[in-house]
C-alpha cells in the first residue's frame, strides 16, 4: 500500500487501473465511480470520529474502498457509524440533478445494505440479530450466504446482458468469506488480551497430531493459557504446543492446518512467530 496521508493509503493495482481507465478513455467514469465509493467511506470514518472511535485508515483498492475502524464495544454507536455512509448515498440521491449521480448512489446504497458481512447491513444484521439470539452468527452467515446465492442465480441469468452482476457476486464472496477467517482472527487476539498476566493459569489439553490449528484453538478458556500435548496416531504425546504458537501460526499457515505441521514447523525453527 501507497501512503498518501496519515488515513489513506491506495493499493498500486489501483493506480494501474486508473491508467489502464485513462488509455481506454473511461477515466472520468471510473475516477466519479470512486469518488462515490470514497465518500461513502469518508462518511463511515467522520461518522467514528466524531462518536469519539478510533478509524485508521481508508485504503483505496482496485475492487473499491475499505476503512478500518477496530472494535467497535458500543452498538449504538456502530450502527451510526455503519449507516453513516448509505445515509449520505440517499443525500446525494435526494439531490442528484443527473441521472448518472442518482444511479451510482442508489447502486452503492442497495449493495451496502444487503445482509452479507462484512457490508454495513450484514453489519448492522448483526448487531440487531445478536440482541435476540444467542445464534446470532450462524444465522447471520445463513442469510450472507443465501444472498450470495440468489445473486449467484441472478448473475447466471444476466450474465449475457450485462458482467456487473457477476464482478459483484465475485467480489462479495470473497469479502464475505475473508472476513470469517478476519473474525476468527480476532476471536484469538481476545483470547490473549483476557489472559491476566499476574494469575495466569494453564490449561492443559491433548489432541491428536491430525487435528486443526482452529479445533484445538476452540477449547481454549477465557483466562487460562493453553498448552496442548500433541499425540501421534499409537497416543504417544509427540510434543507440545503453547497457545501463542497456534494463534501466530493460524494466519500464516490456515486456521486447517494440522497441529503435526506446526510441531514441524516449530522443532525446524525453535519456535513460531
Amino acid at each position: 500500500m501507497i501512503n498518501i496521508t496519515k488515513y489513506i493509503s491506495i493499493h498500486p493495482l489501483t493506480l494501474a487501473l486508473f491508467a489502464v481507465s485513462l488509455y481506454m478513455g473511461i477515466f472520468i467514469e471510473t475516477a466519479f465511480i470512486f469518488g462515490i465509493i470514497f465518500l461513502h467511506e469518508l462518511a463511515h470514518f467522520l461518522a467514528a470520529k466524531i462518536l469519539g472511535e478510533s478509524p485508521k485508515q481508508i485504503n483505496i483498492m482496485p475492487y473499491g474502498c475499505s476503512l478500518a475502524t477496530g472494535k467497535i464495544k458500543n452498538d449504538k454507536k456502530a450502527v451510526l457509524i455503519y449507516l453513516a455512509g448509505p445515509l449520505l448515498n440517499l443525500f446525494f440521491m435526494l439531490f442528484a440533478r443527473h441521472e448518472i449521480i442518482f444511479n451510482t448512489n442508489l447502486t452503492m446504497l442497495l449493495v451496502n445494505m444487503l445482509p452479507i458481512y462484512p457490508l454495513d447491513g450484514g453489519n448492522i444484521l448483526n448487531i440487531m440479530l445478536k440482541r435476540v439470539s444467542p445464534y446470532y452468527k450462524k444465522i447471520s452467515i445463513f442469510l450472507g450466504l443465501f444472498t450470495l446465492i440468489f445473486l449467484a442465480y441472478y448473475s447466471y441469468k444476466t450474465i449475457y446482458i450485462t458482467p456487473y452482476p457477476l464482478i459483484a457476486l465475485l467480489f462479495l464472496t470473497n469479502a464475505f468469506f475473508a472476513k470469517q477467517d478476519e473474525k476468527y482472527i480476532s476471536l484469538m487476539r481476545r483470547i490473549i488480551e483476557s489472559h491476566n498476566e499476574n494469575e495466569l493459569k494453564f490449561q492443559i489439553l491433548s489432541a491428536y497430531e491430525g487435528e486443526s490449528l482452529s479445533k484445538v484453538l476452540a477449547y481454549a478458556k477465557k483466562g487460562s493459557s493453553l498448552l496442548v500435548h500433541v499425540l501421534d496416531k499409537k497416543g504417544k504425546k509427540v510434543g507440545v504446543l503453547t497457545e501463542g504458537e497456534i494463534i501466530n501460526a493460524i494466519p500464516i499457515m490456515g486456521k486447517k492446518a494440522k497441529l503435526k505441521d506446526l510441531l514441524n514447523t516449530v522443532e525446524k525453527r525453535g519456535n513460531f512467530g
